[in-house]
C-alpha cells in the first residue's frame, strides 16, 4: 500500500461496474490501487505483491486484473469488513472499468487508443504495452506531441462487462 492516498486519481466517479470481492486480511489496500484477484486463495491482491496465482511481473496480468480499489484496508484490521466474509477474509470494493488517471514514464510517444499494462512493483503505474496478454486499459486523451507523465486511462477489468472488448 502506498503512503500517498490515491483516490484522487479517479477522474469521473464510479458507473455502476463496481463489485465486492473477498479480499485478505495481510494485504493493505489503498482507495486507487490497481487489484489482481488471486485464483490460488481466492481473493484480492494489489497488483505490486507477488503471490501464487498473481505474478508481479506484467506477463498475463490481464487475466487476473480486477480493477481499482474504491475502499482502503489496513492489513493489521482483522474485522470481517462489508460485506462479511468469512474469517480471515474482508469484503473490498472495487470499480471493474474505472477512468483512472495513471503515472506513466516521461514519454512523448502516448496517443489516444494506445493499450496500457501495470508497471511491476507499483501499485498505480502503467507503461504503454501492445502485449494482449498484458493489456489492462487504453489512453482516452490525445497526448501527441506532449512530454506526459500521467495518462488518463480506462482500465478494464476481467470482470468487466466490458471484457469482450477486443483492444486491439
Amino acid at each position: 500500500m502506498s503512503t500517498i492516498f490515491a483516490g484522487w486519481r479517479f477522474v469521473l466517479p464510479a458507473d455502476g461496474t463496481v463489485v465486492a470481492l473477498p479480499a485478505s486480511a495481510s494485504y493493505a489496500f489503498q482507495v486507487g490501487d490497481l487489484v489482481c484477484w488471486d485464483s490460488t486463495n481466492k481473493e484480492l491482491v494489489p497488483v505490486n505483491v507477488s503471490v501464487a496465482g498473481v505474478t508481479d511481473s506484467v506477463a498475463n496480468i490481464a487475466a487476473s486484473f480486477v480493477g481499482a480499489a474504491l475502499q482502503g484496508k489496513l492489513a493489521a484490521d482483522t474485522s470481517p469488513g462489508f460485506p462479511i466474509y468469512p474469517a480471515p477474509k474482508q469484503g473490498l470494493t472495487v470499480e471493474m472499468n474505472p477512468i483512472y488517471l495513471a503515472d506513466i514514464a516521461s514519454t512523448s510517444s502516448a496517443d489516444f487508443g494506445d493499450t496500457v499494462g501495470p508497471v511491476v512493483g507499483s501499485a498505480n503505474n502503467v507503461a504503454l504495452n501492445t502485449t494482449t496478454a498484458q493489456i489492462i486499459g487504453y489512453i482516452l486523451s490525445d497526448y501527441s506531441g506532449q512530454t506526459v507523465t500521467q495518462v488518463r486511462c480506462r482500465l478494464i477489468g476481467k470482470y468487466s462487462p466490458y471484457r469482450f472488448a477486443d483492444f486491439n
